[in-house]
């Protein structure tokens, strides 16, 4: 059925309920939809989610009707898997105007079907179940369609498809309600889908009317009984008009003949003819009596029976057996059935009752006559026929009394669109049977179900739905006010149900995680998108931070209305890449009051640096980085203002360490900060120099005539001998200054006395570069203050 669907199912990880159900794979898939196993976050346990695919509002109703039937028998039996609610919305990543779909939330129940295992065993050669096991699983079943038929519900699809053998092979839940019918024996269907299971469902199944009672879950049972005992799939009830159905025994000689009795009156073809109810069919399967034995010929006859069907003879009661007592007269019946009331119900609906009264004759007239007005009274209703025949028969009868637990309910704050389910319990404090109807005077008020029948001290759970997706809501909560009534055959209880309903905007992120994969360093930008909603209601005002130079995520500030969606796109920069090696960093969307969230984005950067102006170059260790910048020096003056030199440094890492290597530079942090907090003062150049020597760059090299000028002013080795004679000698000298090494020599020359002078002192050169510097003589200042060793002072930056 999967390839049919509409859309895809929810992917492993997928969420609902912001985030209250995490999904963790495809159970199954049907016609209405998928089946998921998922977590609860909140309550950290596993549960099945039923999500309906079909928008066609009678299928969403026939959907939840399946649910409405589990919440009114979960509850009364361990049988039947619980319920835990359900809601509506778009499947995760749904665009703006996409619909949204039906989920139900209920118990996972874990093992395989009766089908599933059967047909394992039939695979590996082993044939049917065992007679003894079989037994037990279906007293189980006719225990679970006890508490059904009780609360006038009618299962329609009992077989060992839709009965759970849960681990240890001793328990089973019975599952798919998806067709039973809500309503009294023998009514047409009033709620549920008209269908029929091949050879599980009885002839009346299949007719138009849909008349569906008791004796057709009776009927399905047999079926599901024969199939497990035999390995055979039994007949389809039309086809057994004209083909008799092959005994039990003889497809599995190991039956006992009890066993095969049981399954043969179960599946009888006219419904008079089976079980009653589930409660005889029990006692059958346990060994109790279920037959009647003729007085005239000894022929066996059902217990439901009125005449041989043998020889034709009238039966006359000489008594009624309620509890395993024998009951002579009407005025001992109340008691008897308050002992036993599904016998008294059992006996009821099969006739048995009136047989025994008309069996009376004139002590039995008066309760006779009462039981055929009270059955027009009460058509469809064995309940109050048998408490209303009961309190005829002892006027002073207590009557019924209505107690309904919690008295009030507390306060419910629901956000906008949210639903919640409350339950109360009615119980029957009195005697005899409480009948009670719920009713509600708003429409988004939901109550589950709207009637019950309750015996003396039986409770009955009513299931409260408040849905707000219709109702407006404020920031602070807006306060909504429902009254809830039961009223009874004994009083009116009231209940008022104050829920707040708050709205506010909500922030939603569509993932929680970007990843970019492997990429080369040097890559042009990685590009992915991310979708951020407003699930709330109001205006959603958002910032969005990356925490990574690497990282960058437009546009940075968001405002949503409700429901409006928008993407980010994400760019990822391997070269913003601290290192080689997997980088992580966040995305960080914060609302303020109205949520935050907080997406991570991973990129494995791979490969040599390269670098960032167009060169092409691809670096793999320091020493190459600084020969290219000594190579390409505007180039690099380019990175350093741009921060990739230091970005180069810090990927490649530091230098490689010999064991006859010794570095005298700082340890590499200390390097790479340095790096990191040069400035550009007036000078670039120098700057791009300072960082090239601490990354181990040589100083440069570099030569100049100092001793000619040292000699032009009457010095050194070999002085001017024009200083001899003042007037002759020179007013100013020339400094020359060249780089015959690497990098950028930069530096001044100080005077150190006060009859030179220098207009510029400052130089600068590269490789193969000469500066030349004028030092001006004052004659008559140097006369008056003679001569010094040290005239000027080089400084080299």
């Amino acid at each position: 059925m999967a390839g049919s669907n509409p859309i895809p199912p929810l992917q492993p990880g997928a969420s609902l309920q912001r985030g209250r159900y995490t999904i963790e794979r495809v159970l199954g898939a049907g016609g209405f939809g998928y089946v998921y196993l998922a977590r609860d976050t909140k309550l950290n346990r596993q549960v099945a989610i039923k999500q309906c695919i079909d928008l066609d509002s009678e299928t969403v109703s026939q959907f939840g009707h399946e649910f409405a039937v589990l919440k009114m028998l979960a509850p009364q039996s361990s049988l039947f898997p619980q319920v835990y609610g359900d809601f509506a919305e778009q499947p995760p990543g749904a665009a703006l105007g996409d619909p949204k779909y039906v989920y139900g939330v209920m118990e996972f129940v874990p093992g395989k079907t009766l089908q599933a295992v059967l047909d394992e065993r039939v695979q590996r050669g082993q044939g049917p179940f065992g007679e003894a096991e079989v037994v037990g699983w279906m007293l189980q079943l006719l225990e679970a369609l006890e508490r059904a038929h009780s609360a006038n519900i009618i299962h329609r699809d009992i077989k060992p498809a839709n009965i759970m053998l849960l681990p240890g092979e001793t328990e089973i839940k019975v599952i798919d309600v998806g067709i039973a019918k809500i309503g009294k024996a023998g009514d047409i269907t009033q709620r549920g889908a008209a269908a029929a299971s091949p050879g599980f469902a009885p002839p009346e199944q299949y007719a138009q009317a849909g008349r569906t009672d008791r004796g057709t879950d009776i009927y399905a049972v047999g079926a599901t009984m024969y199939a497990l005992l035999t390995a055979a799939a039994p007949l389809e009830a039309p086809a057994r008009i004209n083909q008799p159905l092959p005994p039990p025994r003889q497809l599995n000689p190991l039956l006992t003949p009890l066993i095969e009795s049981v399954i043969l009156r179960a599946m009888e073809m006219d419904i008079t003819r089976r079980f009653p109810d589930a409660a005889e069919m029990r006692a059958a399967l346990q060994g109790k009596s279920s037959t009647l034995t003729c007085p005239s010929c000894s022929h066996t006859n059902s217990i439901t029976a009125l005449f041989c069907r043998n020889c034709g003879l009238p039966f006359q009661a000489v008594g009624l057996v309620v509890a395993g007592k024998q009951v002579n007269r009407p005025a001992d019946l109340p008691a008897a059935c308050d002992h036993a009331w599904n016998e008294g119900i059992s006996l009821l609906t099969s006739g048995k009752l009136r047989q025994w009264l008309q069996s009376l004759q004139q002590v039995g007239a008066s309760a006779l006559a009462a039981l055929t007005q009270i059955g027009g009274q009460y058509p469809n209703d064995p309940d109050l026929q048998l408490d209303a025949l009961l309190r005829f028969i002892q006027p002073q009868r207590p009557r019924p009394q209505l107690r309904v637990l919690p008295p009030q309910p507390p306060l419910v704050t629901l956000e906008q669109g949210d639903s919640h389910t409350i339950s109360f319990t009615i119980t029957n404090v009195g005697q005899g049977v409480l009948a009670a109807k719920i009713t509600t005077n708003e429409s988004w008020v939901t109550v589950q179900p709207m009637a019950v029948h309750s015996m003396a001290g039986e409770p009955q759970v009513v299931q409260v739905i408040l849905d707000s997706s219709g109702l407006a809501g404020t920031r602070s909560g807006k306060l909504y006010v429902a009254a809830v009534e039961v009223t009874s055959n004994d009083r009116t209880i009231s209940q008022v149900y104050h829920v707040q309903v708050t709205a506010a905007p909500r922030l939603v992120v569509d993932s929680n995680t970007v990843d970019f994969g492997t990429v080369q360093h040097g890559q042009n930008r990685i590009q992915k998108t991310i979708q951020v909603s407003n699930d709330g209601f109001g205006t959603l005002t958002a910032t969005v931070q990356s925490t990574a130079s690497w990282l960058q995520v437009t546009p940075t500030s968001l405002v949503l209305a409700t429901g409006q969606r928008q993407l980010l796109t994400v760019q990822g920069w391997s070269r913003g890449a601290e290192q080689p090696g997997k980088q992580t960093a966040e995305i960080r969307i914060q609302a303020g009051a109205d949520g935050e969230m907080t997406v991570q984005a991973l990129v494995t950067v791979v490969g040599t640096f390269q670098l960032g102006c167009d060169s092409g170059a691809s670096l793999n260790q320091i020493k190459d980085l600084v020969a290219w910048c000594d190579d390409h020096w505007k180039e690099a003056v380019q990175l350093l203002q741009s921060g990739d030199l230091y970005a180069a440094a810090r990927y490649i890492g530091p230098p490689a360490q010999g064991p006859l290597q010794r570095r005298a530079t700082q340890l590499w942090p200390a390097t790479l900060s340095k790096l990191q907090n040069v400035t550009a003062a007036q000078d670039i150049n120098l700057t791009l120099e300072t960082a090239l020597q601490a990354l181990g760059a040589a100083a440069p090299e570099f030569e100049h005539n100092w001793p000619e000028v040292e000699s032009a002013l009457g010095l050194g080795m070999m002085p001017n001998v024009q200083w001899l004679r003042l007037k002759k000698a020179p007013t100013q000298v020339e400094f020359r200054i060249s780089n015959r090494g690497r990098g950028y020599l930069h530096g001044y020359l100080q005077p150190l006395v006060n009859w030179l002078s220098i207009d510029k002192p400052s130089f600068s050169c590269f490789p193969r570069e000469e500066e030349r510097i004028a030092i001006r003589v004052n004659q008559q200042a140097r006369k008056n203050h003679g001569l010094r060793m040290k005239l000027v002072q080089l400084h080299l930056d």
